[in-house]
């Protein structure tokens, strides 16, 4: 892939300006639900669906690189994905963030190949 294909991959979302740290947003790209947030390392973005029973992680409580499901307080790391505590199971996809021209931009294309992870209990 060159990086022409790879600059046409993302998407611009918002300015940075419109996401203050500490915070998060939901957003709708291609159809695909994506929380957004902006935490002290940086932006970041996943799968905005609980894995557990749907609820949006953006509306979620934010604790440093971890965010907790409003509904059954199932924990994930905002940077990958990963799935911390119960009751979900499986991790949810994270996505490559950018920021450009003070914009932020997100592509779909899950960061890596791999599954999200299941909680090793």
């Amino acid at each position: 892939m060159n990086s022409d294909q790879l600059a046409s991959d993302y998407q611009t979302i918002c300015p940075t300006s419109d996401l203050p740290v500490g915070k998060a947003k939901r957003i709708i790209v291609n159809q695909i639900p994506v929380a957004l947030f902006h935490i002290e390392q940086g932006f970041f973005a996943i799968e905005d669906t609980c894995s557990h029973q749907g609820a949006s992680l953006a509306f979620g409580t934010i604790d440093g690189f971890s965010v907790a499901c409003p509904r059954h307080g199932a924990v994930f790391d905002i940077r990958t994905g990963t799935v911390l505590s119960l009751p979900a199971l499986r991790g949810v996809k994270s996505y490559p963030v950018k920021i450009e021209n003070n914009e932020i931009a997100i592509a779909l294309a899950p960061i890596s190949d791999n599954q999200p992870e299941l909680l090793r209990l």
